[in-house]
């Protein structure tokens, strides 16, 4: 009995022993393989390369080489340096180790074999991007100018809804601005549909609900945003905080400074300070001062620096915090803190943000703090003192110019001679630039800093965050951006990768945008008289580009910014006013300008006037049909039978030529042809069969891919976005 019990309890040491033995060589094996991709990227230049090993969470191993492009040869060399590490070291583990470590060894090896030189990868793992980062997705919106034509927004934002739907009806979102106690204040609503309900009755029954009725106020002829937003969500949980539109940092009152034409002079109160934005697309990666984030670092940077935690873990909601740390004009906190990331950071600070200085938010604000007091006290001197040598301040540009220099120099004056502020800003020297004086103050640090927190205050607007936003961001997007600041007077719509198309009713005082452009049709169900002069602009989501409205100025106005930008003095950070150009008039007498300015991202000059396209009158634009069915899902299945039918009867009759039977015959062939050229060994490292698409019907083309797959184990299937092609 004895015997036997320890002979049982030796078999069980041994086994565990083995096992042991093999879960750690294993896991060895497999880190020197992605080691191997690491290392070999690194060689080549690529130093934002990075390396993900979930073992305890069961996911799968890769190493990240962000910005390179799969077709370039130097990812064919990145990609077989893993199988050729893999495979050298498990001929040298077979000849001098034991069993259970050669056996891991060896595993390795045929995996990194199938996986980087066949190219064949566990389900999801070759195109599957982390939770909640691949939406199919698309915004829609109107901007009513005319707010007597209140009463019909509603019903257009509930056909534009129907409309986008198609790409996709898990949630939707609808946000606007309500003015309350001199400040703008969002108001939004987020609905998740149910199986069978109607996703535009859901989402305008409680958006109508939270603005109290209706929409506009009866006595309210100001323009008001409306921005939405319909999501599909393919590789996360649907559910209310994935939905748009998003919100990082809750609404808070800042004191806020803006130029005061009446007074000539720069005023500040307390407002409401809040974004949102709605995004069609995806965000992989974003670029701070030289160092390229993924998006779990993006997440943690910025919930660090702007002191609030993630609201959610999609990807989406990345693009709100940039937000709020990219518009920062008038608020003196904010462009602090935008300075601090942007101008006064090292590049390895970037990533230590995530895990040092727990008091950073701290810091920041106490440094804030203090430009506010220089500031009041800058506006309090007299005249002679802040216009001394630089002539009188006659308009915003000329006291932009005066002001922006009298406070850099208050600022370097204040941190080198005050001993207060001084430890405050070497708290942050882990993460600054190093020490260049004997005072031990990182002194160029010092300088950027400052410099850099005044020229956000007075530049960095809504335009100027969505041009930042563009450039330091890879992925895909449809884009709008909107604040509470800017509410009244502006809103910002940006496209790469992703469609966005914007309409305009100048009869109606309508303004029409989003992601589907038949969405923006819905105009033309207005009267004839009302849709007169309708047009739409697409923007080029191909190259890249940024598209500024700017509304609620009269025509001296705008020819005021754009003399002031033509000689130079204009007070905006870009040449936005010099590319304002007016698209249509509203208001009583019509004497309120409608204007915009867009930017490609290749700086070509492609003007909005020489892109209308006529919509009302124009026999090659035709109306949207009539949604009238109160069960669209159960409309579909009835229907679903007949077009079976009709798509059997077609394939079954040889005596016509059919699309899908030359279509069938020829793709059957074609497979055929890479199938024989695999069988003789003629094939190269190319795709067999690539499968494009776009949002829902991307979706379809996966599934068949995955099915291909199943079938034809030898062929390389690869499904793609339509969108990404375009791109590359």
């Amino acid at each position: 009995m004895c015997s036997f019990a320890n002979g049982s309890a030796e078999f069980a040491v041994k086994v565990f022993s083995l096992v042991a033995t093999f879960l750690v060589a294993r896991a060895l094996t497999i880190t020197a393989h992605e080691v191997s991709h690491f290392a070999t990227a690194r060689f080549l230049g690529w130093h934002d390369s990075s390396i993900s090993l979930p073992f305890l969470s069961l996911g799968h191993p890769q190493t990240k080489v962000p910005g390179l492009n799969p077709a370039r040869a130097q990812a064919s060399i990145v990609r077989h340096a893993g199988w050729c590490f893999s495979l050298a070291l498990a001929l040298f583990v077979c000849t001098t180790c034991s069993s259970p470590t050669a056996f891991a060894a060896t595993l390795t090896a045929l995996d990194a074999l199938s996986s980087d030189f066949f190219g064949a990868h566990p389900d999801g793992y070759a195109t599957a991007a982390p939770s909640g980062s691949v939406f199919f997705c698309g915004n829609f919106g109107v901007l009513l100018l005319n707010g007597l034509k209140g009463a019909k927004v509603l019903e257009l934002l509930r056909q534009m809804l129907r409309v986008t739907m198609v790409r996709g009806a898990q949630s939707a979102g609808l946000v606007t601005y309500k003015p309350r106690n001199g400040s703008s204040v969002g108001v939004r609503s987020r609905v998740v549909n149910g199986k069978r309900t109607d996703l535009s009755h859901l989402l305008l029954r409680k958006f109508k609900s939270a603005l109290g009725g209706s929409a506009v106020n009866s006595t309210n002829t100001s323009p008001q945003l409306f921005q939405g937003h319909t999501r599909f969500a393919t590789s996360s949980i649907c559910n209310l905080s994935g939905c748009h539109p998003h919100q990082w940092t809750p609404p808070q009152r800042l004191m806020h400074w803006q130029w005061g034409k009446a007074e000539a002079r720069y005023v500040g109160a307390v407002r409401n300070v809040e974004g949102y934005i709605t995004h069609n697309g995806d965000l992989d990666f974003f670029s701070v001062n030289g160092s390229t984030l993924p998006l779990p670092q993006l997440q943690g940077m910025l919930s660090r620096v702007l002191g609030q935690p993630m609201p959610s873990d999609v990807d989406s909601v990345c693009i709100a915090g940039l937000l709020d740390l990219l518009r920062t004009k008038g608020l003196w906190g904010p462009s602090v803190r935008y300075a601090f990331v942007f101008s006064a950071l090292k590049p390895s600070g970037v990533n230590k943000l995530a895990a040092e200085l727990a008091s950073l938010k701290k810091i920041l604000d106490a440094v804030a703090q203090a430009f506010e007091e220089q500031w009041a006290q800058l506006l309090m001197s007299p005249p002679t003192d802040v216009e001394s040598g630089e002539g009188p301040i006659t308009d915003e540009a000329s006291a932009v110019a005066r002001l922006s220099s009298l406070m850099e120099k208050r600022m370097l004056e204040l941190v080198v001679k005050r001993a207060s502020l001084t430890p405050l800003v070497e708290s942050l020297e882990a993460l600054l630039p190093p020490v260049s004086n004997d005072r031990g103050v990182p002194e160029v640090a010092h300088r950027n800093l400052v410099v850099g927190a005044v020229q956000a205050f007075f530049h960095q607007d809504l335009l100027k965050a969505g041009f930042d936003l563009m450039k330091g961001s890879m992925g895909s997007f449809g884009l709008v951006l909107s604040h509470s600041l800017d509410a009244d007077k502006e809103a910002v719509f940006a496209a790469r990768g992703q469609t966005m198309s914007v309409a305009f009713y100048p009869s109606a005082g309508f303004v029409m945008f989003g992601s589907e452009s038949a969405a923006t049709k819905v105009g033309l169900g207005l009267s004839e008289e009302e849709s007169a002069g309708s047009f739409r602009f697409d923007l080029d989501d191909v190259v890249g580009e940024v598209l500024l409205l700017r509304w609620g100025e009269n025509e001296a106005d705008v020819e005021s910014r754009r003399l002031a930008a033509s000689r130079g003095t204009s007070a905006s950070g870009r040449d936005a006013d010099t590319k304002l150009a007016e698209i249509f008039r509203y208001g009583q007498d019509s004497s309120f300008v409608l204007s915009g300015a867009n930017f490609l991202e290749n700086n070509w000059h492609h003007p909005l006037q020489s892109r209308k396209l006529q919509l009302a009158g124009n026999p090659l634009v035709d109306p949207l049909p009539e949604i009238t069915v109160a069960d669209p899902i159960g409309r579909d299945i009835l229907e679903l039978p007949d077009l079976l039918r009709a798509i059997k009867e077609d394939f079954a009759d040889p005596s016509h030529e059919s699309l899908n039977r030359i279509t069938a015959w020829t793709f059957t062939n074609k497979l055929r042809q890479r199938l024989l050229k695999r069988q003789r060994g003629e094939a190269d490292d190319s795709i067999d069969l690539l499968i494009i698409g776009c949002e829902v019907s991307l979706w379809v083309g996966e599934q068949f891919a995955a099915d291909m797959r199943l079938v034809f184990p030898k062929l390389k299937i690869l499904a793609l976005s339509s969108n990404k092609l375009l791109g590359q």
